[in-house]
């Protein structure tokens, strides 16, 4: 309220900044495009700015870019040897609970539409392999693909600041789906959608 009503205050931008990740981007972009041309030239208008960029990346309609890495056994493993399959890349951490939580019906869609082109990317964010090595051992997640977060995968899905955050991908490496954005449809409905389609 306080940024629709003072578009032209050094402090709208900088409460912007405050609720930037419990928002919606399109919320977000929304209440950025009110600030007028004169506050989003300030440090703090270019902050968000530069964070609205960055989350437009992850967000439905971004294509994602190429990464390699080695998966929990060593072996290699790049984000193209998956084109012309859908992806959940599935961004979590062994201490996160709600994280935990998720995995049951992970492994029921895994369950219910690999055999149809459905594979799930698991990239955990903990900066101690032997904690994650650990969690995929408990969870039994050996089914789909389990990597560990390394500056590169970072660095590209930076805009991702809320665990768990879960991305769908095309065939075509085109996002179509964000878990923390505010969908109207959930994962089953739009995996059900394009495995029709």
């Amino acid at each position: 309220r306080f940024i629709e009503q003072h578009p032209d205050s050094y402090v709208s931008p900088t409460e912007l900044l405050g609720i930037i990740n419990s928002q919606s981007l399109i919320a977000t972009e929304q209440l950025y495009n009110l600030l007028t041309p004169r506050i989003k030239k300030s440090r703090a208008g270019l902050l968000c700015s530069s964070e609205i960029a960055i989350r437009k990346k992850t967000s439905p309609g971004a294509t994602v870019s190429n990464f390699e890495t080695k998966d929990i056994d060593g072996r290699p493993v790049s984000l193209s040897q998956f084109r012309g399959k859908y992806i959940l890349l599935d961004f979590w951490a062994s201490w996160c609970v709600p994280c935990l939580k998720t995995i049951p019906h992970l492994k029921e869609l895994y369950g219910r539409y690999h055999n149809k082109g459905f594979q799930i990317v698991a990239i955990s964010v903990d900066k101690n392999s032997r904690d994650w090595e650990e969690a995929v051992k408990k969870e039994k997640t050996y089914n789909w693909y389990n990597l560990l977060e390394n500056k590169n995968i970072k660095e590209l899905f930076k805009g991702i600041q809320v665990l768990p955050t879960q991305l769908l991908v095309d065939p075509a490496g085109k996002i179509i789906w964000n878990s923390t954005d505010n969908n109207s449809k959930s994962l089953d409905t739009v995996i059900e959608e394009q495995m029709t389609l």
